[in-house]
């Protein structure tokens, strides 16, 4: 409801200034009775002569003088004839101009729009207007009559305008009739409304909580929330307790829903022993259409590559002697249509990736690299002194409202004799079965990464399951080749995985702990260290080379109050410096930002004039300006790309002084801090504190205590993924393609 400040006032909109259809985001000049203003705000679908009632507050720019900043929006039907033709003369209806306008409205008078909306054979009536562009121009007044319904109506129930956007595009003509015969249509067809906004509004609407449409929707939220954690299914049980207990409802209500999901094939039922499982299709079809494109590439003719002298060959071409264990990764791969290498950090991961380079575009090979986000993608080509792109634009993506699209698939596959995917262990199951789906048989697939970092952020545990089915090729290297004199990290890092205490505050080292008690003390050297004495040790590079890592979001060590709270020091308020709230921040011009969505349709310039559009999850940068007069913010990346965005995208960003270990994955950083105190055990666990190590090239500094890095190194008991991958690719049967 609207603050008891609020005005209210009622004219017509004269002219649209300016319209960000994305976002709604409007200015407009307002012609009330009393003299004409200007009106901005989120006012999507806003047309030139229509009637309104805008509700918000007066208020004086400094630059552009009185306006009126709009909360809500009604629309009131224009009831004179002259308002009518002004309306039907702003060319909103397809087909109808000023003189149709005038025609229309000499014939029916005030029922010109009732008769458009329900009797629209009718202006066939009118010389000039045939029937079937007669029945044109009643849909399209329908049309945009739902879109304003649909504004006013999401406005009843206390959701935001900018959501008209969003559930317009993916509901389409008819969305108020949809919704009101289904209010959880918004959680299932609706990026970025979730299960519980949609049952605050079922709930509103009179839908009990017994309501068999409520119990269904919630077993489907119950799904998408165990992907969020990973998992691709949940057993019978599981799922049974967990819905119950969400929904508030009883067990047989939720067995007998279960069922009829599984009846109408909106819910897969999977039987595995006495096991019984449940999938979203989306990932049981994921699952089955990637067991099934690995046995495919696995059976296919295999063309061995492998010849006596490669090694010396390679030895040639790129001055080096491979181990006997890095031999046998090339050969693996040389050998077989595909093959997984998997190792920790200083084993020699980049040295084989670069020797198979090397020697497949000297036979005249076609080699291409990819990997999952683009800090990944970046570092593998400074690695691999080539062109690596992301999964994503190796794809080439484009959104749409029901999720990714990808131009690459089955019909148009990737040209490429080899691909090599780079940082495997955070692909997902969702992502892993697009790419697969973009090779063609022949392409020989190589998947690297190491098997003990964290898993995909996505729902699956595809390199794990891979290696565990024991179908794919797989070699392990384990030996250190950046030796103990040369970093501390790397070999308390592989300590660590076989649970032993790393080796700290070493004369001339790299990896370091200050021990401290409590969580101000911990604050208070972090940001010691933030602010300037790591510096020094780095040679006094900017802060984007030191990242503090923590485990989690909440509690006083978690990433929102770091953040919060080092941003007070280092970007504090200050007159002439801009700034907006959203969510958890405060969002000043200078700070530095996580990307956390992709948003492939952003576009961008590079610093030498490269245009491009897209980015992605995990991207970091720096506010360069917030302007409240465009309702814009621009980030400046950390490679150099600049992007304008709206303000509605704040919701996609999050302050990155400090950012969780899982938004780690795939970068490093020159100096990693960690805050290690205390946490909940789910959270505290060898794997988390082995990849936060791993992220570092030349400083680790843990703060903490020791009490808390034993049981993180003595806990290997990372939270179990539900996947049926490794089951499928073991049962070694070609599955129906979807």
């Amino acid at each position: 409801m609207p603050e008891e400040n609020y005005e209210s006032i009622e004219g017509i909109v004269e002219e649209i200034i300016y319209a960000n259809e994305d976002t709604g985001y409007t200015v407009m000049d307002f012609l009330t009775l009393e003299k004409n203003i200007t009106v901005v705000g989120i006012l999507p679908y806003l047309y030139e002569g229509e009637s309104l009632k805008v509700i918000g507050k007066h208020t004086v720019h400094s630059e552009y003088g009185e306006q009126f900043r709009a909360e809500l929006v009604e629309r009131t039907q224009p009831k004179s004839r002259q308002a009518i033709l002004n309306f039907l003369s702003s060319g909103l209806i397809k087909g109808i101009r000023a003189v149709t306008a005038k025609k229309i409205v000499d014939r029916f008078g005030e029922r010109s729009l009732d008769i458009l909306e329900n009797e629209a054979e009718r202006l066939s009536e009118i010389k000039g207007i045939s029937y079937l562009k007669a029945i044109e121009m009643g849909e399209s007044y329908r049309e945009k009559k739902g879109v304003q319904d649909l504004v006013v109506f999401l406005q009843k129930y206390g959701l935001s305008i900018n959501l008209a956007v969003k559930i317009n595009r993916s509901l389409g003509i008819g969305a108020v009739a949809k919704i009101e015969n289904n209010p959880y249509i918004l959680c299932d067809s609706v990026e970025g409304i979730g299960f519980k906004t949609a049952d605050t509004m079922a709930e509103n609407m009179g839908v009990t909580k017994n309501s068999p449409r409520r119990i269904r929707a919630g077993i489907k939220y119950s799904l998408a929330r165990a992907a969020l954690n990973g998992h691709t299914y949940l057993n019978e049980e599981y799922l049974e307790s967990f819905a119950s207990e969400i929904l508030g409802v009883s067990l047989t209500e939720v067995s007998n829903a279960i069922i009829s999901l599984a009846t109408d094939a909106e819910l897969i039922k999977e039987t595995s022993g006495e096991e019984v499982k449940y999938y979203l299709p989306v990932y049981y079809y994921a699952e089955m259409n990637t067991a099934n494109k690995i046995y495919m590439l696995n059976n296919h003719t295999k063309k061995k590559l492998y010849y006596a002298s490669v090694f010396e060959d390679i030895e040639k071409l790129d001055n080096i002697v491979l181990a006997e264990n890095q031999k046998q990764a090339v050969k693996t791969v040389l050998e077989n249509n595909m093959a997984v290498i998997t190792g920790g950090p200083g084993t020699g991961k980049t040295t084989v990736i670069n020797s198979i380079i090397s020697i497949l575009e000297a036979m005249g090979k076609k080699v291409v690299l990819t990997a999952p986000t683009g800090r990944a993608a970046k570092r593998m080509s400074e690695v691999c002194k080539r062109e690596a792109k992301t999964i994503h634009r190796l794809l080439e993506v484009t959104f749409s409202g029901s999720g990714d699209k990808f131009a690459k698939n089955e019909e148009n596959p990737i040209k490429a004799d080899i691909i090599i995917v780079d940082e495997m262990s955070m692909v997902d199951i969702i992502l892993f079965n697009a790419l697969l789906k973009a090779i063609k048989s022949g392409t020989r697939l190589v998947l690297v990464g190491d098997i003990n970092q964290l898993p995909s952020v996505g729902a699956g545990n595809v390199l794990k399951d891979i290696i565990a089915s024991g179908v794919v090729p797989c070699v392990y290297l384990n030996e250190i080749f950046r030796q103990e004199k040369e970093s501390l990290i790397v070999v308390n890092a592989h300590k660590m995985l076989k649970k032993e205490y790393p080796t700290v505050n070493k004369k001339d080292m790299d990896f370091f702990m200050v021990r401290k008690n409590t969580s101000n003390d911990v604050i208070a050297e972090v940001l010691s260290l933030y602010r300037g004495r790591i510096s020094g040790f780095l040679g006094n590079k900017a802060d984007a080379s030191i990242q503090i890592l923590a485990p989690m979001k909440k509690s006083v060590l978690g990433t929102i109050n770091l953040n919060n709270t080092i941003q007070a020091v280092v970007n504090p308020k200050m007159t002439g410096k801009n700034e907006r709230k959203y969510g958890n921040y405060i969002y000043r011009e200078g700070d530095r930002i996580i990307q956390t969505k992709n948003n492939y349709e952003l576009e961008w310039e590079a610093e030498d004039g490269e245009k491009g559009m897209g980015v992605y999850n995990g991207d970091t940068g720096v506010i360069q300006k917030i302007d409240f007069d465009r309702e814009t913010y621009t980030v400046k990346f950390y490679d150099g790309r600049v992007a304008e965005c709206d303000f509605s995208k704040l919701e996609d960003m999050e302050l990155a002084y400090a950012i969780t270990v899982h938004k780690s994955q795939g970068s490093e950083f020159d100096a990693v801090i960690l805050p290690l105190l205390y946490g909940p055990e789910t959270l505290l666990y060898n794997n988390l504190l082995y990849t936060a190590v791993t992220r570092a090239k030349s400083l680790v500094v843990i703060v903490g205590s020791d009490d808390c890095i034993r049981k993180m190194i003595d806990n290997d008991k990372e939270t179990e993924r539900f996947s049926g991958l490794k089951e499928k690719l073991k049962n070694e049967q070609k599955y129906p393609v979807f």
